[in-house]
């Protein structure tokens, strides 16, 4: 999502641990940090919490005039005038596009090319991403983008 509003970041620094799920062989939690010119987006991964979505694992926006917490079934706006939030109901998504494999079939289907956050050249961009976080918590450094030897490298 981060991609989608504000493209490539400059730099990303990445950390990971096999912190509790020591039995097996890959890192159980991670964290990355984007940094773009005037934002920072925090990105937190983990397969080791106890209970599901306790705390919520959704979507948090923060703006210069509010913040938006992206829930499942509605949105709920933070402003400076309502600190207390307002919820939005979202509706209904329409058939094709309820969930990722859907709406990917239904590309298939109809011989279009996928959109948004499912677009391919967003979905590259987000694995260099992914790519900078493994080198930088494999090296301990912050790795700048573009990744000279991405494995998608044009």
């Amino acid at each position: 999502m981060c991609v989608w509003f504000l493209g490539s970041p400059n730099k990303v620094v990445g950390m990971a641990g096999r912190l509790l799920k020591t039995h097996l062989p890959v890192d159980d939690n991670g964290a990355m940090l984007l940094r773009y010119p005037g934002a920072l987006c925090r990105l937190e991964m983990t397969w080791t919490e106890a209970v599901p979505h306790q705390p919520p694992h959704d979507v948090v926006l923060y703006g210069t005039e509010g913040t938006i917490l992206c829930g499942h079934d509605d949105v709920i706006l933070y402003t400076k005038r309502n600190s207390g939030g307002r919820s939005v109901r979202l509706d209904a998504l329409p058939i094709g596009q309820r969930n990722a494999p859907e709406y990917f079939v239904k590309c298939l289907q109809e011989g279009t090319e996928p959109e948004g956050l499912t677009n391919g050249h967003l979905s590259r961009d987000a694995q260099e991403i992914m790519e900078a976080g493994l080198i930088s918590a494999t090296n301990g450094v912050a790795v700048s983008l573009p990744v000279e030897d991405h494995l998608f490298r044009e």
